[in-house]
């Protein structure tokens, strides 16, 4: 057993066995055995000695896992650009621990953390939940998506440098080159709550597209203030991983065709080997965005005299 004392109290740990244990069952472990007095005590200590049992269990798993390790990938996109098709044929390799969008899943206690420690807690205490050669995981890097207050509450720059320290060597760019369409899909997630999908469509959703009122995770903005924040959120990141070993992915040329190239793309990028790897999702909104866009005449006023007018003629 292992001891914590705090403010001259003394706490018991489980055995290293127990570890992997989350923090709140290990919480109630702990507290079986207390008087009332103590209990009080504990609560108040309650989310200092989660942050140690979570650490101490970091560790035990680093140690039985880190030996086999070679590649550690975060991978950065917006949403909607064939990273889902990306990751599932990733998780597909013996070799491969994709954790996919890590900050959409984040339990209670992350969010009791300090601002300055969430995201890296968050992201050290993925890495090493399974023995892997390679581990990714997944940002979406607009300001009101994962970097924002609530979740890692980072700005880009320093999310990357803590994303060094850790250990993470190769970075993974995707992106959607017809952000229309890129907009489109996410009303449509948005609409019928359906993100992903193993069959083919029956019939198109068709969604009204406010081109002055866009919503992007719970930020409204016009659709061409949207189109701008892809563009010079990319950006950001190109420059700031200029430095860096980086594979650039593109919705149209990799994935939507044919998503296996993506997934070659990133086994050579890693140097693995690409096994086999079965298609099971199909593109969810394939139809052409006349059949999509409740309002299309007026987005076809809106862009045809702009640079984003090819986006209405690319009907892929």
């Amino acid at each position: 057993m292992l001891e914590a004392r705090i403010d001259q109290k003394y706490f018991i740990f489980p055995s290293p066995e127990t570890f992997p244990l989350l923090p709140q069952q290990f919480s109630d472990m702990a507290r079986q055995n207390m008087t009332a007095t103590s209990q009080r005590a504990w609560l108040k200590k309650a989310p200092q000695l989660a942050i140690i049992a979570r650490k101490l269990r970091r560790l035990y798993q680093k140690s039985l896992y880190a030996d086999l390790r070679k590649v550690n990938i975060a991978m950065f996109h917006a949403g909607r650009c064939g990273s889902t098709a990306t990751s599932h044929l990733l998780r597909q390799h013996p070799d491969f621990h994709w954790g996919g969008e890590i900050f959409e899943s984040m339990s209670p206690e992350y969010y009791g953390l300090p601002d300055s420690q969430r995201a890296r807690t968050r992201v050290a205490d993925s890495m090493y939940l399974k023995r892997c050669i390679y581990y990714g995981f997944e940002t979406k890097y607009l300001p009101e998506q994962h970097l924002r207050p609530e979740l890692a509450s980072m700005k880009p720059g320093p999310y990357l440098h803590m994303l060094r320290e850790l250990g993470f060597r190769h970075f993974i760019l995707l992106k959607r080159r017809n952000q229309l369409r890129q907009a489109v899909s996410t009303l449509i997630g948005y609409k019928t709550g359906q993100w992903t999908t193993t069959e083919a469509p029956s019939n198109s959703q068709k969604v009204y597209v406010d081109p002055d009122a866009f919503i992007s995770y719970g930020k409204k903005m016009s659709l061409f203030e949207f189109f701008s924040s892809l563009d010079d959120g990319y950006a950001e990141l190109r420059r700031l991983l200029s430095n860096d070993q980086v594979l650039e992915l593109e919705y149209e040329r990799d994935i939507e065709k044919d998503p296996t190239r993506a997934y070659r793309k990133v086994c050579q990028f890693v140097d693995a080997p690409d096994g086999p790897v079965q298609i099971r999702l199909r593109r969810q909104n394939p139809a052409p965005m006349r059949d999509l866009i409740e309002n299309y005449s007026d987005i076809v006023d809106l862009l045809s005299t702009t640079k984003y007018a090819w986006m209405l003629e690319q009907e892929h």
